[in-house]
This record gives C-alpha cells, sequence and structure tokens, in this order.
C-alpha cells in the first residue's frame, strides 16, 4: 500500500528492528496514552525507535505545530531522542563502514516490502530487514 511504503521511507533498518522488537509486545491498538503519556509501554517504545530513526527529521515550524496541537509531550519525546541518538552516532562513527548504493537501495526496498506486508496483514512482524 501507498502508506506503508510512505511510512517506510521513514525507516533504517536499525530503526526497523528496534520497533519489530518491541511490538512483539503490544497486546492493544496504539492510543495517544500508550503511544506517548505511558513512560515504558511497548507502544511507547516503538514510538521512541521510530523518533530515533536518521530518516525522521522535524522541522521548527512541525514542531510549533505538535506543540500548540497540545501534544508537546510528543515534541520532548522527540527531542529526547534525537539528542542520545546525537551522542550515540558520534561514539559510534568511527567505526562505521559506509554501505555501497546498491546495498542501500536492496535494504530500502527490503524494508519497505516487510512494513507494507505488516500494515496490510499479508505478514508476520518478525520478517524482513
Amino acid at each position: 500500500s501507498e502508506a506503508a511504503q510512505n511510512f517506510a521511507a521513514f525507516l533504517t533498518p536499525k530503526s526497523w528492528s528496534e520497533m519489530k522488537d518491541e511490538m512483539r509486545f503490544c497486546t492493544e491498538l496504539p492510543t495517544k496514552k500508550n503511544l506517548i503519556d505511558t513512560e515504558g509501554h511497548p507502544w511507547n517504545l516503538v514510538l521512541r525507535a521510530f523518533l530515533r530513526s536518521t530518516r525522521v527529521n522535524l522541522r521548527t515550524k512541525t514542531r510549533y505545530m505538535i506543540k500548540i496541537g497540545g501534544l508537546k509531550k510528543l515534541d520532548d519525546l522527540y527531542e529526547e531522542e534525537k539528542s542520545g541518538r546525537a551522542r550515540s552516532r558520534t561514539a559510534s562513527s568511527a567505526s562505521r563502514i559506509p554501505a555501497s548504493d546498491e546495498l542501500k537501495r536492496l535494504v530500502a526496498s527490503r524494508t519497505s516490502q516487510t512494513v507494507t506486508r505488516v500494515f496490510t496483514g499479508g505478514g508476520v512482524i518478525s520478517g524482513g530487514a
């Protein structure tokens, strides 16, 4: 589906893997309460993994709209996760080997296919990149 492909575009293999690990413990549908307000809830941890993705970058205007829309805590979570990511990226960037463009395309394609299967009911969460 187009929605699943759009969502997958924001994921990296690492963020998708972290999200899948936490989704195994989700026994109910996501709500604002368990996504944003309940620290440590499996859906909260899924959201945090999503926000840590290097492909998720909220512009200042977007963050402002989130705040005036009554979701300041979501902006706080975003800031918290991005700050943590910045620290860990600095610590590990020296040991990272850049992937080839072909490998990046393959991983992005596999992630997109897996997300599409999960969100359309055509597969289980445990598969994919």
